[in-house]
């Protein structure tokens, strides 16, 4: 009530200002009357301009909250007149029964013009009540016609309004008069017969409109009695309300009374029409279920196209488009993606910024302006659009899109255009999601098979054999996390008795990992070949992917100089995983534990200044696990890692194994501990020193 009170706050105070001024007149006319009976003419002038001021401005309020209504069911429409009818209707004869009571006393001279007052406001708000209730129906199906002509009947109206002014000192030729009176019938015959609405109502809602209608031709006999307009001679009632003051009431009423009667003829001619009308309605939803096996052999631009055409005609839609969610997966944009009868700028502009698809889509609902220049005052289109429907297009697990729809008209949408359009919108999501799944289907499979021929060529970068000599023996196992991983491991055998054996990891996983990976292997190859130092060999390697790699991608990286020659090996850590070391002379295994930074991090010459190399003596029997950090950080299902300190204890239980099975040995006891497969790359590689001697041959 309070919402109400303040949207229609100044038109209440004009209404009923100016009947509190008609009330106040009428108690001055009847102090005065038998005092001095002459003052009456001095206060007819005023009497006419207070009249025309009550009729406008009371008109104006009901005009504008009956056009405000949202909603636009004919039995809702009825229902709300017929309230202010009979509320109308027990007022005025109250008051009829109030002023017989006082009948010939003087109270009555006092208390007469108020209820006068009153029964006159209440009269007027019927009428007119009635005239813009009938008018939604009018516009049910609006067309531009009827737009003109119903300007052109409230200016007849306005027009008309103006007789109150016929006075002796003012005067309205009669010719003028009968012109008024003849376009106000043309005009009430031609909306009498408007009366579309009834051709989707089911036999129920047109039964309802029957006994509606004819309740409202009751209500009106019985305001327009007790107004005592039955009281008077056919020529007084058609001078009074047809050629004088009460011009724009007796429009009023007749337009009323034609309306309802030939609703009620139409709708009784109209009632087999009913179970047509249901059945019409089941078998269109039936055959959009049979066509959605048809439609998604379309491309999802042509699902989409079918589905705006359909709701355009289905809804005598002007124009309208369609926005789609970005099924790929790339940046997304509310840019319309088609569109039909409007222009790609317009269609952004009449949504003002609004991401209104988002807004039906977490709905999962129909949204409905039904006048855009109500709700919308500042956008530039809402005279050129004024009702529009946005659709979700949707399934139960994949949101599409939405769909738009305008048209020229207020209230141009009815519900039964949103479920016939729901029914569309339905069936090519359907559609729509077929061909996305079927798309997404394809793009998967192509990247399986890209990722299969990645897998194959990353295997070809693994050493395919290790040096067969009798002096080391080397086993190496590797696992990715995905079809390919940024892990790498290599061997070369550049002389007699000298290897030069790495293990790298690439920080991240996949396709990015595995070709940075690449890249190392060929800096290997060309590196390890060229020098003997450790320290310079991790120099150049930091150099190279510095300049080769994009800043943030590192490398950590483990390199071994072997030379059975001095039964010497050096090892550099860049930032690995410690190498561990079994002696098999102290039988003990010790963790190469010096540090180093891992390449790539420090892009200048002070990397140097972070190479830290060890020097170990070696021997037949000793080896050496070389591993990446997939398996020392794997975890089990509470969350602990696999650490150091097992991976020692496993080590130790397999030194009498050959390196083959000694290294399947531990990553079982990994994914023992784990419960499962291990989830992150990993890389084991160990080497045994089998002969300490000198004399090496050639390779």
């Amino acid at each position: 009530m309070l919402a109400f009170l303040n949207r229609y706050k100044y038109y209440l105070i004009a209404g009923l200002g100016t009947w509190v001024l008609l009330v106040v007149h009428k108690l001055s006319i009847a102090q005065h009357m038998h005092a001095n009976p002459d003052l009456i003419l001095l206060h007819e002038g005023l009497a006419d301009i207070i009249l025309f001021s009550f009729f406008f401005a009371n008109i104006l309020l009901v005009r504008q909250v009956v056009k405000d209504g949202k909603d636009r069911s004919p039995q809702h429409l009825l229902r709300i007149l017929l309230v202010t009818g009979i509320v109308g209707g027990v007022v005025v004869s109250y008051l009829r029964w109030y002023l017989a009571e006082y009948e010939n006393t003087t109270q009555e001279l006092l208390t007469m013009p108020v209820i006068e007052a009153i029964m006159l406001l209440v009269l007027v708000v019927f009428l007119f009540t009635g005239i813009y209730t009938f008018r939604r129906f009018v516009f049910y199906t609006g067309t531009r016609v009827n737009t003109v002509l119903w300007t052109l009947f409230e200016i007849v109206l306005g027009v008309g309004l103006l007789i109150i002014f016929e006075n002796p000192f003012y005067f309205i030729a009669e010719w003028i008069k009968v012109a008024l009176l003849a376009c106000s019938l043309i005009l009430i015959f031609y909306f009498s017969v408007f009366t579309r609405w009834v051709a989707y109502l089911t036999l129920k809602q047109k039964l309802t409109s029957i006994f509606l209608l004819a309740l409202t031709i009751l209500i009106l006999l019985l305001l327009l009695y007790e107004e005592g307009v039955f009281s008077q001679d056919f020529g007084s009632l058609i001078h009074e309300y047809f050629f004088y003051r009460y011009f724009i009431l007796g429009v009023a009423a007749l337009f009323i009374a034609s309306y309802s009667l030939f609703s009620i003829l139409v709708l009784i001619f109209n009632l087999p029409t009913g179970f047509v009308f249901e059945k019409t309605r089941k078998d269109l939803v039936s055959i959009q279920k049979i066509q959605q096996s048809i439609i998604p052999g379309l491309a999802r631009e042509g699902a989409a196209r079918t589905l705006l055409e359909a709701s355009i005609l289905s809804s005598n839609a002007n124009a309208g488009w369609i926005e789609l969610e970005n099924y790929k997966g790339e940046e997304d944009s509310i840019t319309p993606f088609l569109c039909s009868g409007i222009e790609l700028d317009d269609a952004v502009l009449l949504k003002q910024n609004l991401n209104l698809r988002k807004l039906v889509l977490d709905n999962r609902k129909i949204i409905q302006w039904n006048d855009l220049k109500r709700d919308y005052p500042q956008n530039p289109l809402n005279r050129r659009f004024r009702s529009m429907m946005v659709v979700p297009i949707q399934t139960r697990y994949a949101n599409i899109g939405a769909m738009f729809l305008v048209q020229d008209q207020s209230f141009a949408f009815t519900d039964e255009n949103q479920g016939v359009i729901k029914s569309f919108s339905d069936q090519a999501a359907i559609a729509m999601e077929n061909i996305t799944l079927t798309e997404k289907s394809l793009e998967l499979e192509r990247y399986r098979e890209q990722l299969a021929i990645a897998r194959q060529m990353q295997m070809k970068l693994y050493p395919s054999r290790f040096p067969d000599t009798e002096y080391l023996s080397v086993f190496a196992r590797n696992q990715q996390a995905e079809s390919v991983g940024g892990d790498y491991y290599d061997i070369l055998h550049t002389e007699p008795g000298v290897f030069k054996i790495i293990i790298g990891d690439v920080a991240g996983k996949g396709t990015t990992a595995a070709f940075y990976m690449a890249q190392v292997k060929g800096m290997f190859q060309s590196l390890a070949r060229t020098t003997a130092s450790p320290q310079r060999f991790l120099n150049l390697m930091n150099q190279a992917i510095s300049s080769c790699m994009d800043t943030g991608t590192f490398v950590t990286m483990t390199y071994i100089h072997l030379d059975l020659n001095q039964s010497k090996a050096w090892i550099a850590r860049g930032g690995h995983c410690p190498t561990l070391f079994y002696h098999a002379s102290d039988k003990k295994l010790v963790w190469m534990m010096e540090g180093g930074l891992a390449l790539g991090m420090v892009r200048n010459a002070s990397f140097a200044d972070h190479i830290f190399v060890q020097e170990l003596t070696v021997q037949a029997g000793d080896r050496l696990f070389l591993l990446t950090d997939g398996l020392v950080e794997a975890r089990n299902d509470a969350g602990e890692e696999y650490d150091y300190d097992r991976f020692l204890s496993a080590a130790e239980k397999g030194l009498l194994l050959t390196p083959e099975a000694h290294a399947n040995a531990i990553i079982e006891e990994v994914e023992q501990f784990t419960g499962a497969f291990i989830e992150d790359d990993y890389t084991l590689m160990i080497l045994e020193i089998k002969r300490n001697s000198y004399n090496f041959p050639s390779v």
